[in-house]
């Protein structure tokens, strides 16, 4: 038996089938949890679709599919995600390698991306982080038992919070990245239907991360070489690698030097379900203090685009 299990929440334009081309010495199997009709490939009989979101469905099929439990890991990708079987097998190897409690793969350069952190970092070969995505997180065996309860907690199955909760559920220990095993995710990130959608995922992820006291922290512990030689955070070359390694977005997009460098070096505070005030009202006339967060809007605003100036 194959020792690694890949979940699909699937629809009709899933990319599920490229991930089994050539893939005979592949270490994994494929289980479908379709959402709507589609293309049946699998290792699996293909269930009858139930519709939901992503963390609706698979929480139902978790919970009353035991298969799950053989497998030493169990990787639930978005079916956007576009890799072949030997670059999944690949992964799940890094996973074994590395004893991972959670992990997923880095994004390719050429891919639609919602973090920066999760795409690849060209300066290493794996990353300890504190946040993995829930595109594509990938979980050993015993922890996905330990944290299905929490699949229960996102009613509108968008599951925005599950990422930090899941970090705190395994003490932010054995949590990676790994550069040297990137997917490429090709549509654009996922948005909610409606206003009325998008608040309600929201409410869920303010008040499921105020519930478990879980800041959305998105930042990372250490990179390792092909080695497993590690450059800690604490090291003074480390984040010069580290920005280094993302040359290329901020090549495209000098802001993410502003965005990779705060999700780094800056502890976030916990969120708030209220809307921020427009500028120039009560929020605005509050004292600003000279720490960290004040130096961080002052760089933000220095490299904003500089507007042409008004005509007399």
């Amino acid at each position: 038996m194959r020792t690694n299990l890949v979940i699909a929440r699937s629809g009709r334009g899933s990319l599920h089938p490229l991930w089994l081309e050539n893939g005979a010495d592949r270490n994994w199997d494929l289980l479908l949890c379709p959402y709507q009709e589609t293309p049946p490939d699998s290792d699996f009989p293909v269930p009858p679709a139930t519709p939901g979101q992503k963390w609706v469905g698979l929480n139902r099929l978790l919970n009353s599919d035991a298969r799950w439990r053989r497998y030493e890991y169990i990787w639930l990708p978005d079916d956007d995600v576009l890799a072949d079987a030997a670059e999944i097998s690949r992964f799940f190897d890094l996973c074994r390698r590395f004893d991972a409690t959670v992990a997923q793969p880095a994004l390719t350069e050429d891919s639609y991306f919602g973090f920066a952190m999760t795409m690849r970092n060209r300066a290493f070969f794996a990353r300890a982080t504190t946040f993995v995505e829930i595109m594509a997180p990938c979980f050993r065996r015993d922890v996905l038992e330990r944290v299905l309860p929490s699949l229960a907690e996102t009613p509108t199955g968008w599951g925005w919070a599950l990422g930090y909760i899941w970090a705190k559920m395994v003490d932010y220990r054995g949590m990676y990245i790994f550069d040297a095993a990137p997917v490429r995710h090709t549509r654009p990130m996922g948005q909610a239907r409606s206003e009325q959608d998008y608040a309600e995922a929201r409410r869920e992820w303010v008040r499921s991360l105020r519930q478990h006291g879980t800041l959305p922290v998105k930042r990372t512990l250490f990179g390792c070489d092909e080695s497993g030689r590690r450059i800690e955070m604490s090291e003074g070359t480390f984040l010069l690698a580290y920005l280094g390694g993302y040359a290329y977005l901020i090549e495209r997009d000098p802001r993410q030097l502003f965005l990779v460098s705060r999700d780094q070096l800056e502890t976030p505070a916990m969120p708030s379900q209220r809307k921020r005030k427009a500028p120039g009202g009560p929020q605005a006339k509050r004292k600003r203090t000279a720490g960290p967060r004040g130096w961080w809007r002052r760089l933000r605003r220095a490299m904003r685009p500089a507007q042409a100036p008004r005509r007399s």
